[in-house]
C-alpha cells in the first residue's frame, strides 16, 4: 500500500473506479469529499475518500467501513444512501447519494432562519440521529 491520496490530488476528470471526479466539495478530519459522476449509472455522487493521515489508524478505517456497511442498510429520508464502497490507490472510499443545495451553515450565513424552520430542521436531524443510533452508529 502506498501513502494514499492527498485531498488535493484528485483532480477534475480523474477516474476513481467508475466515478469521474468533477471537483472537491470539502474536507473533514478523516476524509475529503468530491463531487463525481458515476459513469455506469450516469448520476452525480459524493465520493468520500479517506485521507492519508487516517490510513495508519486501523481502528478508524474499520470504523469507516463498519459505518458504511451499516448506513447502506438504512432507508431513511434524512440519511443519504450509500451506492458503493471500494479502495483506490490504497485509500478506502465510499460513493454516497449527492444532495444538491446549500448547507445549513451556508443558509444561516445568508439570512436569519425562521424559528419554525429551525424546529423543522432540528426534528429532521434528530430523526436521522435516532435512526443511526438504533443501528449502532454514533455520530
Amino acid at each position: 500500500m502506498n501513502e494514499g491520496i492527498a485531498p488535493d490530488q484528485l483532480s477534475s476528470g480523474q477516474l476513481v473506479d467508475q466515478f469521474k471526479v468533477i471537483r472537491r466539495l470539502g474536507k473533514g478530519g478523516m476524509g475529503a469529499v468530491y463531487l463525481a459522476r458515476d459513469m455506469e449509472l450516469g448520476r452525480k455522487v459524493a465520493l468520500k475518500v479517506v485521507l492519508p493521515g487516517a490510513l495508519g489508524d486501523r481502528e478508524a478505517i474499520e470504523r469507516f467501513r463498519f459505518e458504511a456497511r451499516i448506513t447502506a442498510k438504512f432507508n431513511h429520508p434524512n440519511i443519504v444512501s450509500i451506492y458503493s464502497v471500494g479502495d483506490f490507490d490504497g485509500a478506502p472510499y465510499v460513493a454516497l447519494e449527492y444532495v444538491e443545495g446549500e448547507t445549513l451553515h451556508e443558509r444561516a450565513e445568508k439570512e436569519r432562519i425562521a424559528l419554525k424552520d429551525c424546529f423543522r430542521y432540528a426534528i429532521a436531524i434528530a430523526e436521522a440521529i435516532a435512526e443511526a443510533h438504533a443501528h449502532g452508529v454514533l455520530h
